[in-house]
């Protein structure tokens, strides 16, 4: 259970206001560990504390704009999710021993989940968000947001194996760390070599960030597709200022 509350924190401070990008791999390292061997209730009490200790100092923004109510919802309805990862992580670990690629497949399935539903999806503070200043971010040019979360919890997992092996009892747990280890530091130091672009037409980029309507409640009862229209319509409008030359 500690693993997993200090998995959240350690993915809290990854993110933008913090961003201490080496965590992120750290959370996942940690909740790799809670996991491995364990029960699918106690895997889901360990994500769930996780998912609150990682969420709720996150979306602190929404108790300012809609309430403490709407705060504590977005914050326990996400937790949810890390809360059914811990519980599949359990399962798929049940022999004990940490399995990194399987396990970053499953990160993926929850970032996957929690960007679809509900309500369309709360895909805020997807692991690979939280990269800006990592040198792992050069993936993102070539596998997107997705692969980069892939990557991430891959070495949280390589982490997590390496800390199994090298508290193993057989006097060989020092030596069989370091392949795993070795692999971490690879995955997250090679990014950095890949070729981005330097030079090409400098283009200017224009965003559009939508309101919601008032109050709410009305967001939540909102008939389906209100706010998709709400952004289409504007993103249309600038549009059309764009070409009539009224925004540059």
């Amino acid at each position: 259970m500690l693993l997993g509350l200090l998995g959240g924190v350690a993915l809290w401070l990854a993110f933008p206001g913090y961003d201490v990008w080496w965590l992120a791999p750290v959370g996942c390292a940690a909740l790799a560990l809670a996991t491995a061997g364990a029960r699918a209730w106690v895997g889901a009490a360990a994500g769930l504390l996780l998912g609150l200790t990682w969420f709720a100092p996150m979306f602190t923004w929404a108790a300012t704009y809609a309430g403490a109510p709407a705060w504590l919802a977005m914050s326990v309805l996400s937790a949810l999710y890390p809360a059914a990862l811990g519980a599949l992580l359990a399962g798929l670990q049940r022999g004990g021993a940490v399995r990194p690629v399987v396990g970053a497949a499953a990160w993926v399935l929850m970032e996957w989940a929690r960007s679809v539903t509900p309500f369309g999806g709360f895909p805020w503070a997807r692991l690979g968000f939280s990269q800006a200043d990592s040198p792992m971010l050069g993936a993102a040019s070539v596998v997107a947001v997705t692969g980069l979360g892939f990557l991430i919890a891959l070495v949280g997992g390589l982490l997590a194996l390496s800390v199994q092996r090298a508290r193993a009892r057989e006097g060989r747990g020092w030596p069989r760390m370091m392949t795993p280890l070795g692999a971490a530091v690879v995955l997250v130091v090679a990014p950095a070599l890949l070729p981005r672009p330097v030079s090409g037409e400098m283009l200017t980029v224009a965003a559009v960030q939508g309101d919601i309507p008032e109050g709410y409640d009305r967001t939540l009862s909102a008939d389906p597709g209100t706010m998709l229209a709400r952004y289409t319509g504007r993103t249309e409008d600038l549009a059309a200022e764009v070409r009539s030359g009224a925004v540059p």
